[in-house]
């Protein structure tokens, strides 16, 4: 069984926090100041924890966006023409994060609204 973490995007400082930083006064309204991601319960090849917004590579395969689709973590596909393509988010590979969809939108070739 997996762990449930989370770890959140604070929009007002643009900074990825962790539960661990959160404190009492987190604000009731926490959706517009904080994003949530889910851990997906894998570790990348250098032992990084995967989370949900994380942009991975695996070898010869093409980046992809980690996304909560449906009942599974899925790899969505970071090419303009297979934007949609969503792809089963399998154990066996050795995935590597080379960044996040916040951080690093320089790796993505869509808008954010697209993401």
């Amino acid at each position: 069984m997996r762990a449930i973490k989370f770890r959140a995007w604070d929009k007002s400082i643009k900074k990825m926090i962790h539960p661990k930083l959160w404190d009492n006064s987190m604000p009731s309204n926490w959706e517009h100041w904080y994003e949530l991601q889910q851990f997906v319960g894998l570790l990348d090849k250098n032992g990084d924890e995967i989370y949900e917004g994380d942009i991975i590579s695996s070898g010869g395969m093409e980046s992809s966006i980690i996304e909560y689709v449906g009942t599974e973590f899925m790899r969505r596909v970071n090419r303009y023409e297979l934007r949609n393509q969503y792809y089963p988010f399998r154990s066996h590979h050795k995935y590597e994060i080379i960044g996040n969809i916040h951080e690093n939108k320089n790796l993505i070739q869509w808008s954010k609204e697209e993401i």
